[in-house]
């Protein structure tokens, strides 16, 4: 049998062979038509495409694979005078089966001519590609939405950026949020966003670095909108590229962030304040503790004075204990002092006389020193709590090697390491001069400070503490 088909086919020829080829063939429609266009042969794949049989269609005119618009602008004729005046004709588009339903299909339309060149017909090759009109469209409507979904988008600034750093697209969100329209900002480097600082640092271009190497690139930094404001903004950058691996270009997506920024500073300016609000509950607290004991202390003290006020016989005695008094009262204001600090209660600011007080002090500032101290007044303003600055300021005084000391005092705002000028509130300023050469010297803020004197009336007995040890430590 094998024997008797090679046979066989060694009889055919070439135009058989051919024959047999186009009409075996199913996966596409090859037809012939005659000069004016009337079908003159059929093969398997114009049947399974078309539904119609060789008997049906031989002898008919192409046409009625048209649709009725396509007819009706006589298509089908400008295919043939096209194929015919230019050798080819090509096309795609709707084409009708026997049972009305349409395809969408690939055409291809070629002369065929003699061996002196007259047209003796052409050869039609149709195909279905139904399919991958469905998937182009389908990816044509994907890429649709998309952009739609990109250009809908108000929250985000996201558009794509060339891989030299040109801006290529922009969607409404990128508009609301750096303030440039399409128009402006399509075609200029994505650089005009960074704030001056970070240009000359070259953030534009270790951005795209960064996105090229790594794939991606984030970070929260200052922005620069178009009337030159600036926002606080997340910056994502992503690498794209196609299937093959090369660099298109980068899509940037940037958030304004600044409401998210100023609640987070918000909310750690509230915890600090938290926290130094507790510290300061606990120092109440503990300084409230403190009192009571002190406040305890100072009862005894003050009953042992009483006591032996009784039985005090001279004027020295007399003098030592009513110093005793003194110092134990003025423990008690300190004490309550603090216990109003604890229990947070404001402070009741007094006047004084400042050379009246100055005056009772100078027996205290006499034994504290030697002969040499001249006391000079009048001195004008006034001081809360003079007694313990005098005895603070003597001890500056001390620390110094003055001979002489002269105090003065005035009225006036501002800080105290600025010549002529007072911390806030009145109170007193002392000059010391050396006699030798007659040259002022400024005292040091940081004695002033060991006191811790703010107002609450403490400090006094630090003052006379600081005084003695210089005094101490110079053998005076």
């Amino acid at each position: 049998m094998k024997a008797e088909d090679s046979g066989r086919s060694r009889n055919l020829s070439d135009e058989q062979r051919f024959q047999l080829l186009v009409t075996g063939v199913s996966d596409y429609a090859i037809y012939m038509l005659n000069p004016e266009g009337f079908i003159s042969s059929w093969n398997a794949g114009a049947e399974r495409f078309k539904g119609y049989v060789a008997q049906e269609i031989i002898g008919q005119h192409f046409s009625v694979f048209y649709t009725e618009e396509d007819r009706r602008n006589g298509r089908p004729a400008r295919a043939l005078q096209t194929a015919r005046e230019q050798g080819k004709f090509e096309d795609e588009g709707w084409r009708v089966r026997k049972d009305g339903t349409r395809f969408w299909a690939s055409v291809v339309v070629d002369p065929i001519r003699d061996h002196s060149g007259e047209l003796i017909g052409f050869a039609k090759i149709t195909r279905d590609i139904t399919e991958r009109k469905a998937a182009q469209e389908a990816l044509r409507e994907s890429e649709e939405r998309f952009r739609l979904l990109v250009q809908g988008v108000t929250d985000y600034a996201i558009y794509m950026i060339s891989p030299t750093g040109e801006i290529t697209n922009w969607n409404a969100g990128a508009e609301r949020i750096k303030g440039y329209k399409r128009e402006e900002i399509v075609g200029l480097n994505f650089a005009v966003f960074y704030t001056e600082e970070d240009r000359a640092k070259g953030m534009p271009a270790r951005t795209l670095k960064t996105a090229l190497e790594e794939g991606r690139f984030e970070q929260e930094s200052w922005r620069v909108r178009k009337d030159g404001t600036r926002f606080w903004a997340h910056v994502v950058v992503d690498a794209i590229r196609d299937d093959a691996g090369k660099l298109l270009g980068f899509a940037k997506v940037t958030r304004d962030i600044s409401e998210r920024k100023q609640a987070a500073e918000a909310l750690e300016c509230a915890n600090a304040a938290l926290f130094q609000s507790q510290k300061m509950e606990a120092i109440g607290q503990l300084t409230g503790g403190i009192a009571h004991d002190f406040n305890n202390l100072l009862a005894v003290v003050s009953s042992s004075v009483d006591v032996l006020a009784t039985r005090a016989q001279n004027y020295a005695d007399i003098k030592v204990l009513d110093a005793m008094r003194r110092a134990v009262e003025r423990g008690a204001l300190l004490t309550q002092q603090l216990l109003s600090f604890a229990r947070q209660q404001p402070l009741m600011v007094e006047k004084y006389d400042l050379n009246r007080v100055i005056g009772d002090f100078e027996p205290v500032l006499r034994r504290a020193g030697n002969s040499v101290i001249e006391m000079c007044r009048p001195v004008r303003g006034g001081a809360a709590e003079p007694g313990r600055q005098c005895a603070r300021r003597h001890a500056r005084w001390r620390e110094t090697g003055g001979r002489r000391r002269e105090r003065r005092t005035r009225r006036g705002q501002g800080r105290e390491s600025v010549p002529g000028r007072l911390r806030p509130g009145i109170r007193g300023r002392y000059r010391l001069r050396h006699a030798a050469g007659g040259r002022s010297t400024r005292v040091r803020t940081v004695l002033y400070d060991q006191g811790g004197w703010q107002g609450h009336g403490a400090g006094l007995e630090r003052g006379l503490g600081v005084h003695r040890a210089v005094g101490r430590r110079r053998g005076d």
